[in-house]
């Protein structure tokens, strides 16, 4: 009984397909990484908004947030800068790998919650990845935040 083999041409056939099967794919592939760290680090934003809001309630001090282009800061309003209890998120590193675009609170970029939990005031904040772009808004009237897409 022979043995049977592939041929050289049915091999570079067949890698030949695989090629641009990987060079079609890989730009999708990028682009849902994109839009999953600019997701996550948006919903990283909400949350850590979230948890100011409920510290200043539940603690009845003020909480402050500020954002930069990639990291923010937050922790007690009275703390002194360097404090052990002033937080600082980067979101140029992993998983995130982004960047914030804009952050829009009144005339700055820093929010502070008040001992009710209320915002000084509303806004927004925009994340981006390559071209994916998320959008967190503060309710001025509740604290309370939301994550859209932007694009």
């Amino acid at each position: 009984m022979a043995r049977r083999a592939f041929s050289l041409i049915e091999l570079v056939t067949v890698v030949g397909i695989v090629a641009v099967l990987a060079a079609l794919a890989a730009p999708r592939y990028a682009d849902s990484i994109a839009r999953y760290s600019a997701e996550a680090a948006a919903r990283r934003i909400a949350s850590d908004l979230d948890q100011a809001r409920e510290l200043a309630q539940s603690r009845s001090t003020a909480y402050s947030i500020t954002f930069a282009r990639f990291s923010y800061t937050f922790g007690p309003a009275s703390a002194l800068p360097g404090s052990p209890l002033i937080q600082t998120v980067s979101l140029a590193a992993e998983p995130y790998l982004a960047e914030i675009t804009a952050a829009a609170f009144g005339s700055g970029s820093t929010v502070t919650f008040n001992g009710y939990g209320l915002p000084d005031f509303g806004g927004d904040i925009v994340v981006a990845r390559g071209t994916r772009s998320y959008r967190v808004r503060l309710s001025s009237n509740t604290g309370k935040p939301d994550v859209s897409i932007v694009n």
